[in-house]
């Protein structure tokens, strides 16, 4: 867990990952909801990859959220969280087209196979608007 006592020396497995988040074009953030936020995981994330302060990797990153649940709600809440700390973090995320895959348990396998065709047809139009976005 993050910890800024931790951070001296910095661990070699975050200078890892922000390493590949600086390399990569885009980061696709997918994320369940749990009591209307961010897993527990995924915060101690962004904690550790913005830091030493002002030496984050993900300052002007095209990053794409998206969540699935079984939910109605679609993981909105958790979105949402996410969205305000790389905001903070001066990432530049994709505000439209928003996806939001609520009653997920229909629209996928057992297995984990997209079966939806109408949602299979909104992440084609998510992802062509991400690669536009990054200027692919």
């Amino acid at each position: 867990l993050f910890s800024q006592d931790l951070e001296n020396p910095f661990p070699e497995s975050v200078t890892a990952l922000k390493d590949q988040i600086k390399a990569a074009d885009v980061v696709i953030i997918s994320t369940p909801e749990y009591n209307r936020t961010i897993p527990a995981a995924l915060i101690n994330l962004l904690d550790w990859t913005s830091r030493p302060y002002s030496q984050g990797a993900w300052v002007g990153k095209t990053v794409l959220l998206m969540g699935a649940t079984p939910a109605g709600t679609g993981t909105t809440q958790a979105q949402a969280d996410v969205r305000k700390s790389l905001l903070y973090l001066d990432a530049r995320v994709l505000g439209q087209p928003e996806t939001f895959i609520s009653s997920a348990h229909e629209k996928f396998s057992a297995e984990g196979e997209l079966t939806d065709a109408a949602t299979k047809e909104h992440l084609t139009k998510v992802l062509a608007s991400l690669a536009a976005s990054a200027g692919q």
